[in-house]
């Protein structure tokens, strides 16, 4: 198994592909012969996690990856971090899913709007059309750490899984 895992990042390395665990202090490394590295975040999945003797490989690859990389184990079987791997997902591509409602009605929690991380409410009403942005009133929110229904401005930075209510 550690063998697979060496060879594909073999592979990797001669295709002069470089893969850097996430790190705020280290934001582009100069490489020998003066080129600079443009590091890709990467998380290292263990997937069948419900398989027997597949703790104890998971130990052992986490043993060998070291610090380099975020190793989850997950199982589709049994749905077991299947959770923590959609936030880790929208988390390495820095976006947030926003949700939207009308006034007097239920949240539609199907289809998110698919935002960066950053975006605020006058982002999701230009997403949703771009009259809106002129037009907002105020807005609504529901989310964690706010309180339900909370008035904020256009300028609000929204947080993922936020609800958001539009008055134009």
């Amino acid at each position: 198994m550690l063998t697979k895992i060496e060879e594909t990042l073999l592979l990797l390395e001669q295709a002069n592909v470089l893969l850097r665990s996430p790190s705020p202090t280290d934001p582009s490394p100069a490489l020998e012969g003066g080129r600079t590295s443009a590091p890709k975040r990467a998380l290292v999945l263990g997937t069948k996690f419900d398989l027997p003797g597949a703790r104890e490989n998971i130990e052992l690859v986490r043993e060998w990856l070291g610090e380099r990389f975020r190793l989850l184990p997950v199982s589709a079987q049994t749905g077991e971090n299947l959770e923590v791997l959609r936030r880790e997902v929208y988390d390495l591509l820095g976006i947030i899913r926003v949700y939207t409602k009308e006034p007097g009605k239920k949240p539609d929690l199907t289809a998110p709007f698919v935002l960066k991380r950053g975006s605020t409410v006058a982002d999701i009403a230009r997403a949703i059309h771009r009259d809106f942005v002129e037009r907002l009133k105020y807005a609504r929110i529901w989310g964690i750490g706010k309180f339900d229904g909370q008035l904020v401005h256009r300028d609000h930075v929204l947080e993922d899984g936020d609800i958001i209510e539009l008055h134009v």
